[in-house]
C-alpha cells in the first residue's frame, strides 16, 4: 500500500498527455448531456446544490497494473478572493463529497466496474493559480491486489467520479460567505497512474471531449464582481492520496 499511495503522489510535471479526452457535465454524463451550468439561491443548508459528473476515453493504449486515478478540478470565483464557501479547507472542509465506483449512477459504464475502489479522497488547495481560486484533487485508488491492465478503445465515454457539492453552511448561523457568487468550475485533468509509473511515463488526459466547464450562479452575479472563465491548466505536484 506504502508503494502504491507513493506512485501516486509523484509529482506529474513530466507526465504525458494524449489524445485521450475529458468531460464534465452536471448530473449525468455520456452521450446526449448538454447541462453545465447550475443555479443555488442558497436559502437552505440541506440536500446538494449540484453534482457534476467526469468522464473520460479511456486510451487504448494499454495501462498495464493500473492502480488509481487522480483528477484536478479548478475552481475560479468572481470575487477577487475566494469566498469561504468555495474553501474546501476551513468553512466548509465537510461541504463537497466524492463518489467513485460502479455504482455512483449516471449514463455512462464507469472507470471502476472491473474492480471496486478500496478509498476516495478529497484535497482542497486553496490559492493555487491565484487568490481567488482553489484546485480539488479527486483521488481514487485500488488494492495493490485489484490492479489491472486497463485497455479502451478510445471512444466509450467512461464515468471516474462524481463531486457533489453540498448546501450545508450556506445560510443562517455559522454560514460560510459567499454562497450566491458565481465561479467557473473546469476539469483541468485526469491522470491514469500504473504500479510502475514514473514521471515520464505518466499519462494525463487533458482536452474536453465535448465540455469540461460548468458555471455555477452565471459565473458572476451582481455585487460579487466579474468572472474571468478558469482556463485548462496542468497541476504541479500531488501533495497526499490516502483512503
Amino acid at each position: 500500500m506504502k508503494r502504491m499511495l507513493t506512485l501516486l503522489s509523484l509529482l506529474l510535471l513530466c507526465a504525458t498527455s494524449t489524445q485521450a479526452q475529458v468531460n464534465l457535465y452536471v448530473g449525468d454524463c455520456g452521450a446526449g448531456t448538454t447541462t453545465h451550468s447550475v443555479t443555488n439561491a442558497c436559502l437552505t443548508n440541506s440536500g446538494t446544490a449540484f453534482t457534476a459528473f467526469g468522464s473520460i476515453l479511456v486510451p487504448s493504449t494499454p495501462r498495464i497494473g493500473f492502480i488509481g486515478a487522480m483528477s484536478v478540478v479548478d475552481v475560479q470565483s468572481s470575487q477577487a478572493a475566494l469566498p469561504a464557501w468555495w474553501d474546501g479547507a476551513v468553512c466548509r472542509a465537510a461541504g463537497f463529497a466524492l463518489a467513485s465506483d460502479a455504482t455512483m449512477g449516471g449514463n455512462c459504464p464507469t472507470l471502476w466496474d472491473a474492480a471496486p475502489p478500496a478509498g476516495n479522497n478529497i484535497t482542497a488547495q486553496p490559492g493555487i493559480g491565484g487568490p481567488n481560486r482553489v484546485r480539488f484533487l479527486l483521488g481514487v485508488v485500488l488494492d495493490i491486489g485489484s490492479a489491472y491492465d486497463l485497455v479502451g478503445d478510445d471512444v466509450t465515454e467512461t464515468s471516474v467520479f462524481k463531486w457533489s457539492v453540498l448546501k450545508s453552511r450556506s445560510v443562517g448561523t455559522g454560514a460560510c460567505a459567499g454562497c450566491s457568487c458565481g465561479a467557473t468550475i473546469v476539469l483541468t485533468e485526469v491522470n491514469l497512474q500504473t504500479l510502475t509509473d514514473t514521471p515520464a511515463t505518466f499519462v494525463r488526459l487533458t482536452y474536453p471531449i465535448t465540455n469540461n466547464t460548468i458555471t455555477y450562479n452565471g459565473g458572476s452575479m451582481v455585487g460579487c464582481g466579474a468572472s474571468t472563465p478558469t482556463q485548462n491548466r496542468t497541476w504541479g505536484s500531488i501533495k497526499s492520496l490516502y483512503r
